[in-house]
């Protein structure tokens, strides 16, 4: 069985593929987006020439494809899994950022590639995002415009996933609030789809 839980920050996407992860006595792939988050983080800042801000391109797409060849490497190593993230997070991360733009001949590459990955899911999940009274954030105006981000981002990632993928995919509803009622939800699509008859273990 290889399952991926995708979605934009705020979605609780870690928490809950580790929970899977425990409930369905599968290992989980850790997200390892270090090295891409610090790049991204250093085009965002920018360089004051046009030749620095082409080697930040270039940082962001190295670290963007060792990225991809890890977790390529990894789900082979591991067979079944459940993936914190997958291709598809770094393709909206790139489409975002502008890196595609840059590099259009990788780009078309990095979509081959993250289709492929796809390919070999069972099933993707993914969280809805929580509002920030739900996550105990201040509602203040910072936290409101972040939270616009997050959906947007949110918003993006769904649909290059409906335009560009076969395997099936869970949007879990806003009203499957918590862990246990989102797990449930998880654990009756896989039975539906056929990929799980034994009992789940409890927490």
């Amino acid at each position: 069985m290889k399952i991926a839980v995708t979605g934009a920050g705020g979605a609780f996407r870690t928490r809950l593929a580790l929970a899977l992860g425990r409930r369905l006595d599968l290992p989980v792939i850790a997200e390892d987006m270090d090295g891409v988050i610090t790049a991204e983080l250093a085009l965002q800042r920018g360089a004051n020439s046009h030749d620095a801000m082409a080697r930040l391109r270039n940082d962001c797409l190295d670290q963007g494809l060792s990225w991809l060849q890890r977790r390529r490497d990894r789900q082979l190593e591991v067979g079944a899994f459940v993936a914190d993230g997958f291709a598809f997070d770094l393709l909206q991360r790139w489409l975002s950022n502008g890196t595609g733009e840059k590099h259009r001949s990788w780009f078309d590459g990095l979509v081959a590639e993250c289709r492929a990955q796809a390919g070999v899911l069972d099933l993707i999940v993914m969280p809805p995002l929580q509002q920030a009274s739900q996550r105990g954030d201040k509602r203040d105006w910072n936290s409101r415009i972040s939270h616009i981000g997050q959906l947007e981002s949110q918003a993006l990632l769904r649909g290059l996933m409906d335009e560009m993928l076969q395997t099936p995919r869970l949007y879990l509803p806003v009203s499957a609030v918590g862990e246990e009622a989102q797990i449930a939800q998880v654990v009756e699509t896989l039975r539906a789809l056929g990929l799980l008859s034994r009992p789940v273990a409890g927490r």
